[in-house]
């Protein structure tokens, strides 16, 4: 999944995963998170490795994704550590004092994963958000006051509960097919013969920070089957090695039309 945080700029509000995932709003504040939906999903972040000892083939590493909509550019950088798990990622960040940067920053513990998520390198409003983890699976959260749950069939995440309110997943063959909102608003999504096998779960389906975080460390459990989209654009899709290499699709708003095309670079 893609994050933006912008103010005064109207972009798609997914993205990969990213994930992602693509909706165009307006004045989003920085805080409130933004995915450029790639929408690839909650699940499948890779990393990819190219060598003359592997013929040039994708390993499914995640390196960095650029985001090209209309005049704007952003691209979300990653940083592994040795054990091939993310410890920082970091995007730009449009606002009304121009362009900054924002981070997820995460630590690894026995039963617990702590992300941190800021605004610059000096963000005294910062978030943290503590995860606690039952057979490699966040099962419940904390973020200041805040406190939550997450319920799971199986190995499938079916909700998330928190502020008294909650996110409810529905599941098909595989895939996640829709994820139900506070006050009624549904999501769906169109699910695509592509395996969804990169490192990363990109092709998440939420557009909340703390959420996101869970989704980058990969601790919601299994992830979708294929590569699952938000319903209503016409996705190009462009593969090499069964790894998605670039989606692009155009939406229009209130007028404009915006051009967006999502390219995934491999280690």
């Amino acid at each position: 999944m893609i994050f933006m945080r912008l103010s005064n700029v109207s972009l798609a509000d997914y993205c990969f995963f990213i994930y992602f995932v693509l909706l165009i709003k307006k004045n989003v504040e920085m805080k409130k998170i933004f995915k450029l939906v790639l929408f690839f999903g909650v699940m499948a972040f890779g990393l990819s490795a190219c060598s003359d000892d592997d013929d040039d083939k994708l390993s499914g590493i995640i390196d960095s994704i650029d985001v090209q909509m209309g005049e704007y550019t952003a691209t979300q950088k990653f940083t592994y550590d040795q054990e091939g798990r993310v410890i920082k990622i970091t995007e730009p960040a449009f606002g009304e004092n121009g362009v900054g940067e924002v981070s997820y920053s995460f630590t690894y513990a026995e039963n617990k994963v702590t992300v941190v998520f800021a605004e610059g390198t000096d963000d005294k409003d910062a978030e943290t958000y503590e995860f606690k983890l039952e057979e490699g699976k966040a099962v419940s959260f904390t973020e200041g006051t805040r406190e939550g749950k997450l319920v799971y069939d199986g190995n499938k995440l079916q909700k998330w509960v928190g502020d008294g309110e909650s996110i409810n997943i529905v599941w098909k063959d595989g895939n996640i097919v829709s994820v139900a909102y506070a006050e009624d608003e549904v999501e769906n999504f169109k699910v695509f013969p592509y395996e969804n096998k990169a490192n990363i779960d990109y092709f998440s389906t939420f557009s909340d920070v703390m959420i996101s975080g869970a989704v980058y460390a990969g601790i919601i459990g299994e992830k979708t089957k294929n590569v699952v989209l938000p319903e209503g654009p016409d996705y190009k899709i462009t593969t090499k090695d069964g790894y998605i290499t670039e989606i692009s699709f155009v939406e229009e708003e209130e007028g404009e039309v915006y051009t967006t095309t999502v390219k995934f670079n491999y280690k």
